[in-house]
């Protein structure tokens, strides 16, 4: 089957994510065929198990930025290298760190010749550029929070972190070093989730309750409860920024904005899905534009790097349904941690990595 670069561009995640390891398979089969695959396999010992550093960097660009092979600049390649594989990615082997850049080089050389990708010059000058850094990037313990750092810890003292009984045998002799249980007041369902903060400074005190005003009664109308809440803490943590953006700008503009933003990530606009309500009828009810709303939105979104189905502003009664909510990297492989052994969703919740013991 022919690789299709542009075939995922046009997709929601819902209708992308079915074929994404296909398209994954597809473009490294690709690759791996063409010149530039061929020239990369001669600079190898072995001729087998290559293409994963392909793999990885595509999956994590798709599943937690959203962007695809088309769409890439190089903005987003410096952030998947700089910030998305080394917290998402643990290598238990750190050698194989050495493989990652030369095997994008070629692949990208690929792309630039295949495709023509505008960015592709850019890319390329960029990944030769931490050709000689990334392995320590990749490696450094306190790159993927807490989670990286005791997988390295116990693969350095000579265990098994591959293995079950490895895992567990390092967990006792962890938690008996620190003394620690992660366990201790851990919730168990998404009701025990803790809700976030909707403190405020004292001087946007005023402006912060003429929005949420304004988005409880519509919350109380359209939405629910549990709704009216996370709008509440995100428009709390608007105010809390220093200088707030609340500010400037109308009540009505920010409380549309706000609850569209939000919408965007728990697919309120989604017609299959309860609560519903179009974004031309949200727009409507606030009494803006829809200009004003979708700018108020992005306003939103990029303060608080928010993204569709992204973890920390999914809505508790729809986190066991995000994958992203659940996504760990182990190994170098992504993997849901409720398939994971106990030891290692305990580390990952007392991190903040997932939202409660499963």
């Amino acid at each position: 089957m022919t690789f299709n670069l542009t075939q995922l561009d046009s997709l929601t995640y819902d209708e992308a994510e079915p074929l994404l390891e296909n398209y994954l398979n597809l473009a490294v089969d690709a690759f791996l065929d063409s010149p530039e695959g061929q020239a990369y396999l001669t600079t190898k010992t072995s001729q087998d198990h290559h293409g994963g550093w392909i793999h990885a960097f595509l999956e994590l660009a798709f599943l937690y930025d959203g962007y695809t092979l088309s769409m890439m600049d190089v903005r987003h390649v410096r952030e998947l290298m700089q910030d998305t594989l080394p917290r998402k990615m643990t290598l238990l082997d750190p050698s194989e760190a050495y493989d990652a850049i030369p095997e994008l080089l070629y692949f990208w050389r690929f792309l630039q010749r295949q495709y023509h990708l505008n960015n592709a010059p850019d890319i390329l000058q960029y990944l030769s550029s931490i050709e000689t850094t990334f392995p320590d990037i990749i490696n450094d313990p306190g790159s993927g929070g807490f989670l990286k750092s005791f997988l390295l810890q116990g693969h350095q003292q000579g265990f098994d972190m591959t293995s079950e009984d490895g895992l567990t045998a390092f967990q006792e002799l962890f938690n008996a070093q620190q003394q620690t249980d992660y366990s201790s007041d851990a919730p168990s369902s998404p009701s025990e989730i803790p809700q976030k903060s909707e403190s405020v400074p004292k001087s946007m005190k005023a402006k912060y309750d003429q929005i949420i005003t304004l988005t409880n009664q519509f919350a109380s109308q359209f939405l629910n409860d549990e709704y009216a809440q996370l709008i509440r803490a995100a428009t709390a943590a608007l105010a809390r920024k220093r200088p707030s953006p609340l500010s400037r700008g109308q009540a009505k503009s920010w409380a549309c904005g706000i609850t569209h933003a939000l919408g965007m990530v728990n697919f309120l606009y989604d017609s299959s899905g309860s609560p519903h309500i179009s974004a031309g009828d949200l727009y409507q009810a606030f009494g803006v534009s829809s200009s004003t709303g979708q700018a108020k939105s992005k306003q939103t979104r990029d303060l608080l790097k928010m993204s569709q189905l992204d973890p920390d502003w999914t809505l508790p009664s729809l986190i066991d349904l995000n994958p992203m909510a659940w996504m760990i990297s182990v190994d170098g492989l992504l993997v849901d941690a409720r398939s994971m052994p106990r030891h290692i969703q305990e580390v990952a919740y007392a991190q903040g990595f997932i939202p409660y013991l499963p």
